[in-house]
């Protein structure tokens, strides 16, 4: 079965992937070969040591697979190093207003130190960013499910020219 073409983290539809780091296929055959999901390119992410990497597609929305360990990484494992930053993802979709107006809404990330972590954004109208927020949700024409902060800081920009 297929996974459906929202966010998520692969079962085994990319297992072939997977395979082809292991095997040290070229990373050229890699990132040539579609997500399985929504049939964006892949992009390989290893850790700092190169024991250790995950598949991700470029897509929108994000796919990906678990976090696989490797003891013998492929030459080319160090091309596929960043320097790890903080990362936030809004959820479009899993927001609401109640009575008095407050925007909940889910969010997760990531940190520079590997932690994950997720949570719910409480913004009242009195926040400086509720009236940002209300544009992205009703007026801006944003329909990501994932809001990351790219997103959210080409989102503040277009708020702040449309002003």
């Amino acid at each position: 079965m297929k996974m459906q073409s929202t966010y998520g983290i692969f079962d085994d539809e990319a297992d072939h992937l997977i395979a082809m780091v292991r095997s040290h296929a070229s990373l050229d055959s890699i990132a040539a070969t579609p997500c399985p999901a929504c049939g964006e390119k892949m992009v390989v992410s290893f850790n700092e040591d190169g024991t250790g990497f995950e598949l991700i597609c470029k897509g929108d929305p994000l796919h990906m697979t678990k976090y696989q360990q490797i003891t013998n990484p492929p030459p080319w494992w160090q091309q596929c190093y960043e320097q790890p930053t903080d990362t936030t993802w809004y959820w479009r979709e899993w927001h609401s207003f109640d009575d008095n107006g407050t925007l909940h809404m889910r969010i997760s990330g990531w940190r520079a130190d590997d932690v994950r972590w997720s949570g719910e954004l409480e913004c009242p109208r009195i926040h400086h960013d509720y009236d940002l927020w209300r544009w992205i949700l009703n007026e801006s024409g944003c329909t990501k499910d994932l809001i990351s902060d790219t997103d959210l800081k080409k989102l503040r920009s277009q708020y702040e020219n449309a002003k």
